[in-house]
């Protein structure tokens, strides 16, 4: 092939253009402080930060995750701590209506305290998250409803889970049916409204006024409040040989029940019972000068409604006039009392373990942050470029690039003709 001097121009402008590029990228590297990013330039350093990229956008997913994790618990607890403290004051009301010397306007007071109280806990229940959902739903759009005057749980036993890393899958919510309903107490579970319920209704002017309890000498007329279908009745009756619990199916104007059961233990109380004479109530009777006691009626009656009414018997055995109403073991001050301490332990506990899963999310975050903060290392060590290097390098170029320029000069400063000679 044939070297003539237009070849050999264009070759050397060729390498000076190449020369020139790179010192221009070289110079715009070292101005950013960034290595080449273009895979050609070092493909092993361009998958590396690939995969750190990957990493780098589950990172931010899990940690934008941990912080709606936290948020949310955090309202959880929030909500359950303003719970508790409604809890703590229901308590209170419970302890002053236990004080029997309380007027009809004290109870009356307690009352209506109790439901705003009520209404109270209910908003309380129902609080949604940041994004609109509710707290306590579960996977349900509403937690709670009020349904026939009952607060009722409408949602469902989900837990709301959150991704934290590439294996957990955090819990991150309670579901309402068990932070306030599943309350144990000695009558059996009940939930917190129905708590809260009982006390409300254990203050109603009715029940306010009744007895939970009533000893007459010589016995007592006594009516179970029942309706026309007959309902399981009990109540403890105590004699002068001892007292037992009677269990019979009472139904109103039929008394034969309720009397077969109190005679059916009649060796054990020293309490005998017959039918008043107008067949509706029941007659209780024991020795003279010894005392029937009635206490812990247990019947389903309508909120507000007595148990049962008592009248005592004169000396002839006839019954007096004035009515002494009974009401319910279900609204009981030591009951009522109960319950509300049940449900208030209870919500405690709840509240530690949302404590706990807080306490959870808080150490994945910091795991989290921690980790990013290694990925981003790792990745400046890739991205981020070795300035002195780079100029140790820059110079090279510059004097590579001045040389052969120089040399350029010489070589087409000379003719054939000078070879010739």
């Amino acid at each position: 092939m044939t070297i003539g001097t237009s070849y050999f121009g264009d070759l050397a402008i060729r390498s000076f253009s190449r020369l020139q590029g790179d010192v221009a990228d070289l110079q715009g590297q070292i101005s950013s402080g960034k290595n080449d990013p273009r895979p050609s330039a070092d493909p092993l350093r361009a998958a590396q930060l690939s995969a750190l990229g990957e990493q780098r956008a589950a990172m931010d997913m899990f940690q934008a995750n941990a912080e709606e994790a936290a948020n949310r618990l955090a309202l959880t607890d929030q909500a359950m701590g303003a719970a508790n403290d409604i809890m703590q004051q229901m308590q209170e009301i419970a302890l002053q209506a236990a004080n029997d010397t309380l007027p009809a306007e004290g109870y009356a007071g307690l009352r209506a305290k109790a439901e705003a109280l009520r209404e109270a806990m209910i908003e309380t229940a129902n609080r949604r998250d940041s994004l609109g959902q509710p707290l306590f739903s579960g996977f349900g759009s509403e937690a709670f409803r009020e349904v026939d005057g009952k607060i009722t749980y409408v949602g469902d036993e989900g837990h709301s889970v959150l991704k934290l890393s590439e294996t957990l899958n955090q819990q991150v919510s309670l579901h309402g049916a068990e932070v306030f309903g599943a309350v144990k107490t000695e009558a059996g579970t009940i939930s917190a409204f129905d708590a809260i319920d009982n006390l409300i209704t254990s203050l109603r002017p009715s029940l306010a006024a009744a007895n939970e309890s009533w000893a007459s000498e010589g016995g007592m007329y006594f009516e179970p409040n029942s309706s026309r279908q007959p309902k399981p009745f009990s109540m403890r009756l105590e004699g002068p040989a001892g007292a037992v619990e009677i269990s019979a199916d009472v139904a109103r104007d039929v008394p034969g029940p309720l009397v077969d059961a109190v005679n059916a233990e009649s060796a054990r109380t020293g309490v005998t019972a017959r039918i008043a004479d107008d067949g509706v109530g029941v007659i209780l009777e024991t020795t003279r000068g010894s005392k029937v006691t009635v206490s812990e009626v247990s019947l389903d009656v309508p909120p507000g409604q007595v148990a049962a009414t008592l009248r005592d018997l004169d000396e002839a055995g006839v019954p007096k006039s004035d009515i002494i109403s009974l009401r319910p073991e279900a609204y009981g001050n030591a009951r009522v009392l109960e319950g509300i301490q049940s449900a208030t332990g209870h919500m405690a506990v709840q509240r530690a373990m949302a404590g706990s899963l807080a306490a959870a999310v808080d150490s994945q975050a910091d795991a989290l942050d921690f980790r990013a903060i290694q990925i981003e290392k790792a990745v400046a060590g890739l991205e981020d470029l070795d300035v002195a290097a780079a100029v140790t390098r820059l110079q090279e170029l510059l004097l590579s690039q001045e040389a052969s320029q120089q040399t350029f000069v010489r070589i087409t400063q000379t003719s054939l003709f000078d070879y010739i000679r």
